[in-house]
Parts: structure tokens; sequence; C-alpha cells
């Protein structure tokens, strides 16, 4: 997991991911499938056709759970950070 860049995780105005965060703890909350695509395609660094050909599903398919899959890695580590500065806060 430590092979996991940030990147994937940026928003378009580019916001900065510390170097600390922890993937595995975010991966785990992903759903099955979500987590499946995300580790096959940026992991494993396999296609989307190869990912298809494996999972037996569409490319499309592949393309929008990964998609799906950085969209809600991005939202539980933001909201993550929410909490954590606000308890830093107090």
């Amino acid at each position: 997991l430590d092979e996991i860049h940030p990147s994937f995780l940026e928003q378009e105005e580019e916001e900065v991911i510390p170097a600390n965060f922890n993937a595995q703890e975010l991966l785990d909350q992903l759903p099955d499938a979500y987590r499946l695509v995300f580790n096959l395609f940026v992991l494993e660094e396999y296609s989307h056709q190869e990912i298809s050909e494996m999972l037996q599903i569409s490319v499309s398919v592949s393309k929008t759970q990964l998609f799906r899959a950085k969209d809600k890695l991005r939202k539980i580590y933001f909201e993550q950070q929410k909490k954590v500065n606000h308890e830093y806060a107090r």
C-alpha cells in the first residue's frame, strides 16, 4: 500500500495529501467491488481491458468503479481530516 500515490486522492484544486495518511484504513472502507478494481488498476497496474476480462465486467463498469472508488476515498479522507482538525481546534 505504500505504492499508492496521494495523487489518486487529489481533487482538481490540487489539494495536498500528507504522506502519513493510512491508505489501508481508507481502502478498507470501500465496497468490495470498488476496492477490487482500485487494487487491480492502481496497485497491480492492470488495464481496464484486463480487469474487465478477469472480473467479467465491461470496460466501462471497470472505469466507473475506479472513478467511484477514488471519489469515495477522497470523501472519506477529507471527512477524517475535518474530524481531526475539529478535535485539534478544541
